[in-house]
């Protein structure tokens, strides 16, 4: 999505290149509930008649295999309905996009609630006191 910058000897991309949905990163920088958002596309494709199409489709179903396995790790995972047939660079769609969003997220309200309560059960649950 951004252009390669050189930083400190090293050349730097964008990190959905590795990691589409970073819960790790979020993890290990200290979050205690991850809240992700999974907007990734349908990877069927019937169209593919060239070398160039081979490689863009293989590329699609690796980011989509890291996907798979990176969102198993969100406390609470959103997915937006509808938005599958929208490019990357399309930005003419932004306005269905946010708002499938925000359905998604209305929707998830209850799972967030859970998620932070259970949260807040485990920190203020007393210490046992075990002889």
């Amino acid at each position: 999505m951004f252009q390669p910058v050189q930083h400190q000897g090293k050349i730097l991309v964008d990190g959905g290149v590795v990691d589409n949905i970073p819960i790790s990163v979020a993890k290990a920088k200290g979050a205690d509930l991850v809240i992700a958002v999974d907007i990734s596309s349908n990877l069927g494709n019937p169209n593919i008649t060239n070398l160039l199409g081979v490689s863009l489709q293989a590329t699609n179903i690796m980011f989509a295999l890291n996907v798979e396995q990176s969102k198993k790790a969100a406390d609470v995972l959103i997915a937006p309905a509808g938005i599958g047939d929208v490019g990357m660079l399309d930005f003419t769609q932004k306005k269905r996009c946010m708002q499938a969003g925000i359905d998604a997220t209305k929707e998830s309200m209850p799972r967030i609630r859970q998620a932070i309560d259970t949260w807040v059960a485990a920190r203020t649950r007393p210490a046992s006191t075990t002889p």
